[in-house]
Parts: C-alpha cells; sequence; structure tokens
C-alpha cells in the first residue's frame, strides 16, 4: 500500500521530493517514505483536502502551517518550506480559502 494509506491526511504536514524518493513528514515526527514521484500524489492531495503545492520539491498541508512570508512557510513543527516565486499568490488565496472554510465549520 501506498504511504498516503497509512496515515490519516490531516496527520500529513507536509511532502518532500527526494532523490527520486517522496518523504511524507507527519505532525507526529514520523517520516514515510515512497518511491512514486511527487506528481503522483499532487492528484491524491488536493486542494480540496488542504493541500498546496508551493514549489516543484514540496506539497504542504495548509492546516499544519503556522506562519509564512513571501519566500517561505513555517510549519508547525518549525520546519520552513520555501514558497516559489510564481506560487506566492495562488498559495496565498488557496491558504486563505481553506482556513476560513475551516472556521466557518467551527460557527
Amino acid at each position: 500500500a501506498s504511504a498516503i494509506h497509512r496515515v490519516e491526511l490531516e496527520n500529513i504536514e507536509y511532502l518532500e521530493a527526494q532523490n527520486k524518493h517522496v518523504l511524507f513528514m507527519l505532525a507526529d515526527g514520523r517520516v514515510l517514505e515512497s518511491l512514486d514521484p511527487l506528481y503522483t500524489y499532487e492528484s491524491k492531495l488536493p486542494l480540496s483536502e488542504g493541500f498546496f503545492k508551493c514549489h516543484r520539491s514540496y506539497i504542504v498541508n495548509l492546516m499544519q502551517i503556522a506562519t509564512y512570508t513571501q519566500k517561505e512557510i513555517t510549519m508547525h513543527s518549525g520546519c520552513r518550506i520555501p514558497i516559489s516565486r510564481n506560487c506566492h499568490k495562488d498559495f496565498k488565496s488557496a491558504y486563505f480559502s481553506v482556513i476560513f472554510q475551516e472556521a466557518g465549520e467551527d460557527y
């Protein structure tokens, strides 16, 4: 089974492509490794599930973000993820749509 089926989506903090492998960094500190290329997870982890590809090597869980700047995202774990220059505007709108959607469910 692929790494994605072994964890709940909300436990995925981010995915990182590294040397033809994909590392799943989990909120609990565990790391799962997949031999599938990163692009196979782009369709499996869509924006509708709260995921966003912010860089050619990273897909982040928008619900796991602590802060961000124009150049990087800081996750709840403290890990820093780069945002590619041409992604920043799309990232911001995706981030706010997911955050406000979540906030709406609480009221």
